[in-house]
């Protein structure tokens, strides 16, 4: 089983992704359009069963890590010509992990929309990750998912 597993530079969701090294092809994107635009443009992500974005988050219900099931087309606060993507996650909102609907309007939308609309039949799921949670905790939780999906 093939497996990606990116993160944003500097946050909690690179220390999440480098500690799944041993189960994943892991990157490391930086926050800005450009590494965005290149890491959409530059990875077959067609040679992967399963895909796994994650950023961080420090929204008010910090509990569990969110499972984002929608993107949209909106960065920053541009809401020129608003569109909506599901995204088709495969990790299921039980144990330490909570359906969301609150992706944003940065890093973690952009990537995730540029990412499905070039891409529409991967498999992928777009985790937000408390920077209060043990990175340890949720890369062992991400693990166990990755293993009973193989």
């Amino acid at each position: 089983m093939n497996v990606l597993v990116f993160g944003f530079r500097g946050t909690i969701a690179e220390k999440v992704a480098k500690e799944l090294h041993d189960t994943a092809d892991v990157k490391i994107i930086a926050s800005s359009e450009q590494n965005v635009e290149r890491f959409i443009s530059e990875t077959d992500f067609s040679a992967y069963d399963y895909i796994i974005g994650m950023g961080s988050y420090s929204g008010h219900d910090k509990d569990k890590v969110r499972v984002e099931a929608s993107c949209s087309n909106q960065f920053r606060n541009d809401k020129t010509r608003l569109r909506k993507l599901e995204i088709p996650y495969f990790i299921e909102p039980k144990g330490i992990f909570k359906f969301a609907r609150g992706i944003g309007n940065s890093w973690c939308n952009l990537v995730s929309y540029a990412l499905l609309s070039k891409n529409p039949d991967i498999q992928y799921t777009f985790l937000h990750i408390p920077k209060s949670q043990s990175y340890k905790t949720v890369a062992d939780e991400v693990r166990k998912v990755l293993l009973q999906l193989a």
